[in-house]
């Protein structure tokens, strides 16, 4: 099948520079006729596709410096920050690759030369792509009203509406590479007249370093696949077994609980984490998704709603710490939602709890020196504040908890990562994980950037959880 534009592997944007093959270096199209002299005079001499490290940066072949060119060579076009999207593609069928792609659209696949398959459920990088744009009418429609970008991008005022257009290759977003004023320009709000039948080909890597070219759109995008898991699991609307069983059969299809997704799309550890199902999570957990200590920095979203804080608890014990808390934990979590008419109070005071039997301290002021009881005066709700303030005193006057509930809480803790380490592996090997929670939490606390840190206390959590 013949990936035709507009094309779907997610390269959506503009290259604005031809590289000079001397040094590489980019400048304004416009400084290169000879480049465009070059590419017709290759076509003149009937050499149909261009070989691995020739292809060249847009504008291909033109008659003249000043006529628009029938067609056009567009490499990586891609932009929006969207460049990495698309990078690693699973294959669904076999797939030829070739030597070279073409150098124009429409040459027979029969007359390129073949260099290997890809076998299906083979994963590959694609390293480059390239599109083979044919000359096509098209004309401005302010009604799209998609964008108005500056720069090399064509700006509203600059054109009229249902003004015609020569266009080229579609850059997203109703934004195509047109050719106005005899150079390309790129101009938004704009829809297509005649039929599109540009080609787009892709140079892709495979795991043994095999580099062969191909237009074919049989292709799975990493970071959809990614993107649909997330959207299975956290669909509410199917039982949890249902979504489970879907999350087997895309994992078993090559997706990744810990995979990259798009730019705008959430991963599936914050999709999973929205959920609130501990159960749901857990199964997660036991097919390797990873809920890493800075994953607390997600929470504060769930973790006064109803429910939130029993998940907030199921965190805590499966691989998050507070230690990766830039601000006050106190402040940070029970300052979602202060300014609502009804503030759950209640679950406020039970997420309070939950922190102070993790080392947080009621009192301690954050970054611009405000306390819990500060950020408190922040809200609307005063009653249920009110009751919640009172309580927050009653608890700072007990002092702070045991960590955990732990008895023998060791006094003045060391802080090499070598000792407090050492102490966790011990207190696992009596079965004390209690305070191996303590000396492991310490350590991360201490040594943030230690993997080994990281590693004992997510291990020590997944025991507690166990137990």
């Amino acid at each position: 099948m013949l990936w035709k534009r507009k094309f779907t592997l997610g390269t959506t944007s503009s290259a604005s520079s031809v590289a000079s093959p001397a040094n590489g270096a980019g400048t304004p199209n416009s400084a290169y006729p000879w480049l465009v002299l070059l590419l017709v005079g290759v076509i003149g001499l009937g050499i149909k596709n261009l070989p691995e490290g020739a292809l060249q940066r847009f504008p291909g072949a033109a008659t003249s410096k000043t006529d628009p060119p029938e067609q056009i060579i567009d490499e990586d076009p891609c932009g929006y920050g969207e460049c990495g999207y698309g990078r690693r593609l699973l294959a669904k069928k076999s797939i030829t690759l070739y030597k070279a792609a073409p150098l124009k659209a429409g040459v027979p696949l029969t007359e390129l030369s073949s260099i290997g398959i890809v076998h299906p459920g083979e994963w590959v990088r694609r390293d480059r792509t390239v599109v083979l744009s044919v000359r096509k009418s098209g004309r401005v429609n302010f009604q799209l009203g998609n964008r108005d970008f500056s720069g090399e991008m064509v700006k509203d005022r600059e054109v009229k509406d249902g003004q015609q257009l020569i266009l080229y290759t579609s850059i997203g977003e109703g934004c195509w590479r047109t050719w106005m004023d005899s150079k390309f320009r790129i101009i938004c709000n704009v829809e297509v007249v005649d039929p599109v039948i540009d080609e787009g080909w892709l140079l892709v890597v495979k795991a043994d370093g095999t580099r062969g070219w191909t237009n074919s759109g049989e292709f799975a995008v990493e970071e959809v696949l990614n993107e649909e898991l997330a959207q299975v699991i956290g669909n509410g609307a199917v039982s949890r077994e249902e979504r489970l069983r879907r999350v087997d059969a895309l994992i078993a299809r090559g997706a990744d609980l810990n995979g990259p997704t798009g730019m705008h799309a959430p991963g599936t550890t914050l999709v999973a984490i929205e959920t609130k199902d501990s159960e749901l999570v857990s199964a997660l957990l036991k097919r390797g998704l990873k809920v890493g200590p800075c994953d607390v920095q997600r929470a504060p979203s769930v973790v006064l709603e109803p429910g939130g804080e029993a998940f907030f608890s199921f965190l805590l014990e499966n691989g998050t710490s507070r230690s990766c808390l830039k601000a006050q934990p106190l402040n940070y979590f029970l300052s979602w939602g202060i300014g609502a008419d009804h503030y759950p109070a209640d679950g406020a005071l039970i997420v309070v709890k939950l922190l102070l039997r993790h080392g947080a301290v009621i009192n301690q002021p954050d970054s611009q020196g405000k306390t819990l009881f500060d950020m408190l005066d922040q809200g609307k709700d005063t009653s249920s504040i009110g009751v919640l303030r009172q309580a927050l005193k009653d608890l700072d006057a007990q002092g702070a908890p045991d960590p955990e509930g732990a008895e023998g809480v060791p006094q003045g803790l060391p802080t090499s990562i070598e000792d407090l380490l050492r102490l966790a592996e011990n207190a696992i090997g009596q079965g004390e994980s209690a305070r191996a929670l303590i000396y492991s939490e310490q350590a991360v606390k201490l040594h943030p950037d230690s993997e080994q840190a990281r590693e004992i206390l997510l291990r020590v959590r997944r025991i507690r959880a166990a137990q």
